[in-house]
């Protein structure tokens, strides 16, 4: 149950990126209801996989694992294209979202 829990984290930190990151309000909330029913989505599949293989449960301690390691590598891959947009951006090289002046939180 622990491991589920530390997954949450992710999902709340999505939604704060999306919500500083993403423009437009219909686009903003397509994206909230999207990480919202994937959120759901990995709850069904994380009560299947420790369904039952008690005391350990290794194949759901396994499986969350690495999703949270792709989903950590997902996140800094972001952080790294926001960095990269936002430096092209101060150098007038990209207009980001079609605004200028505006900058990804990273």
């Amino acid at each position: 149950m622990s491991i589920r829990c530390v997954s949450h984290v992710y999902v709340a930190a999505c939604m704060t990126w999306q919500a500083n990151n993403i423009r437009g309000q219909w686009t903003r909330a397509f994206s909230s209801a999207t990480l919202i029913a994937f959120d759901g989505i990995g709850g069904i599949i994380t009560s299947l996989v420790f369904e039952k293989d008690a005391p350990r449960y290794r194949p759901g301690v396994y499986t969350v694992l690495g999703v949270n390691i792709v989903f950590l590598l997902a996140v800094l891959s972001l952080a790294l294209w926001y960095r990269r947009c936002n430096k092209k951006a101060d150098r007038d090289e990209l207009i980001i979202a079609g605004v200028t002046g505006f900058r990804y939180t990273v």
